[in-house]
């Protein structure tokens, strides 16, 4: 929908959107994030053994920005990713203004 309403397109950037995150991912895509090729890295070993609150998309957002880096160069390899997902989600609720299940709230029947 964002993309249909011309807020961003399949080629917009993690560094266009995140002006501050990494090098290592500020070329990954919108594109490159659904068709897991990001190359971002799983949180779930990011996550400490001692946490006791669930993992927001939030935070995965940050996890990802204090990475070292990625799996592979985004675009050369495909990897199942969460992280992306989680990523794709405050992407919505960064463009929309809204929570990722308001956001999906309009859209459903």
């Amino acid at each position: 929908k964002l993309i249909e309403g011309g807020t961003l397109t399949l080629y917009t950037t993690l560094g266009e959107l995140y002006p501050g995150f990494p090098g290592y991912g500020s070329g990954i895509t919108i594109r490159q994030l659904l068709r897991h090729q990001s190359g971002l890295p799983d949180y779930e070993p990011m996550v400490p053994e001692d946490a006791t609150e669930q993992v927001r998309d939030a935070d995965v957002l940050s996890m990802m920005a204090t990475a070292d880096g990625g799996y592979f160069e985004p675009g050369t390899d495909y990897r199942y990713s969460n992280s992306g997902y989680a990523v794709l989600a405050m992407i919505v609720e960064k463009l929309s203004g809204k929570t990722f299940a308001e956001f999906l709230d309009d859209f459903v029947m």
